[in-house]
């Protein structure tokens, strides 16, 4: 009978480690108001996040550092150290249009800039003509643990 059992026990944990592992499908189907979630109704703006890229010139670090966040205010930092000593270190802060593939950022009600954006996954290429491409990477953020107390 144990061994029925263990055998029992070890295909319902198989089971549900492969049902938690499949593909989201997009809800469980059904209506509101029984029980069946249909997931979020608007797309996640991919912008959404931190994203860095760094430039050597010689002993020269330059970083640029943009968070965009979910209520379309973003913000710059931009870092520039020579060796483990930091020369420079601005802020700005803006709102922000994403739509397609075009950026617009608004400082006190003015358009700044307006940059073309590509993302795929972890990598965004953001720029203009004018003031050249960077490419960047997104940066996670560590998810903090005290819901758990």
């Amino acid at each position: 009978m144990k061994k029925y059992t263990f055998k029992i026990i070890s295909a319902a944990i198989l089971c549900l480690a492969l049902a938690s592992c499949s593909k989201y499908e997009g809800g469980w189907g059904g209506g509101y108001g029984n029980g069946s979630w249909q997931g979020p109704t608007e797309p996640v703006n991919a912008i959404i996040g931190t994203w860095s890229a760094t430039l050597h010139d010689g002993s020269e670090e330059t970083t640029v550092t943009w968070t965009f966040n979910a209520n379309d205010s973003a913000v710059k930092r931009v870092t520039v150290s020579l060796g483990s000593n930091t020369i420079s270190d601005d802020s700005s802060e803006y709102s922000y249009e994403f739509e397609d593939d075009t950026l617009i950022l608004i400082s006190k009600g003015v358009v700044e800039a307006t940059y073309h954006v590509e993302i795929s996954g972890n990598n965004m290429r953001m720029g203009n003509e004018e003031s050249g491409y960077l490419d960047y990477t997104k940066e996670f953020q560590a998810i903090p643990l005290d819901f758990m107390q």
